[in-house]
């Protein structure tokens, strides 16, 4: 019996960084939404609505998202701030993800390098 290659053995025992391309199409997309997604609040008065960056609006509801809420056709309640978050959270995650194949990708091709 051979013994295997020091260098193939240690490429194919180690863990695997794809963690690390993972996080950071995730922040990217999740900071990049964060910087350029608009979204639209109602006005304090309930008499119109203003257009404002996503990170203006999780920083004008989440501190009243705990806070006793109003009842009426003007009331915000946290079922608002919740389905924004969650769609904040899922589209980075999908970011992730691509970030996950493009890691994979890479790491492919570096595999094929050493092991040619």
């Amino acid at each position: 019996m051979t013994s295997p290659n020091p260098q193939q053995l240690s490429a194919a025992t180690r863990p695997g960084r794809l963690w690390v391309w993972f996080l950071a199409g995730f922040l990217i997309v999740f900071v990049g939404m964060l910087l350029f997604a608009k979204t639209y609040d109602l006005l304090p008065s309930g008499r119109g609505v203003v257009q404002i960056s996503l990170w203006q609006y999780y920083e004008l509801r989440l501190p009243k998202m705990f806070a006793a809420q109003p009842l009426g056709s003007g009331a915000r309640g946290p079922s608002g701030v919740i389905t924004t978050l969650f769609q904040h959270v899922i589209s980075a995650a999908l970011g992730g993800f691509v970030g996950l194949a493009i890691g994979w990708k890479v790491e492919r091709r570096r595999q094929r390098r050493t092991g040619a």
